[in-house]
């Protein structure tokens, strides 16, 4: 007896995915260049902390030049932190709500194909609850949390 084994997880998603999986890892990717971008500040804190070590015993030996130069790598990783975590989001808010399109359009052509007696036994509730509710469900993944899933995995 052949059984093929479902699809599950990441496969399963872009699977359903189809055309739009591309965005989904442009997501990913720009969410991990996004939690590089956020530890850049702490480099920074780090680099500043070790110049003023340096010069414990005489503070004012320290350069001020290089501390600012360090301020402003700091403040430019966090923008640029920021903007690609926008850019991560934009993009897999942008894949699911084409995702659940194509989900939407595939339940409604199933159900039409439907037999009237199923259709006569099933509220109308619980048809369009399954089309609008259950559906959004999967937005809130796509869009939200495999962007911070990646984020976090990228961080540590």
């Amino acid at each position: 007896m052949n059984q093929t084994k479902k699809k599950e997880g990441l496969s399963r998603l872009f699977e359903i995915a189809g055309q739009k999986k591309g965005l989904l890892v442009m997501a990913g990717v720009l969410s991990a260049g996004s939690a590089v971008c956020m530890l850049v500040p702490y480099w920074a804190v780090y680099e500043v902390l070790k110049e003023l070590l340096t010069h414990g015993g005489n503070p004012a030996a320290s350069d001020g030049a290089v501390m600012i130069r360090w301020g402003w790598i700091a403040f430019g990783g966090l923008v640029g932190g920021l903007v690609l975590l926008y850019a991560a989001l934009m993009s897999s808010h942008i894949a699911a709500f084409r995702i659940l399109y194509g989900l939407r359009v595939r339940l409604s052509e199933h159900i039409g194909r439907l037999p009237l007696g199923y259709l006569n036994n099933t509220s109308t509730g619980a048809i369009k609850k399954t089309m609008d509710q259950n559906i959004e469900k999967i937005e809130g993944f796509i869009a939200h949390t495999i962007p911070d899933l990646v984020n976090v995995v990228a961080t540590v």
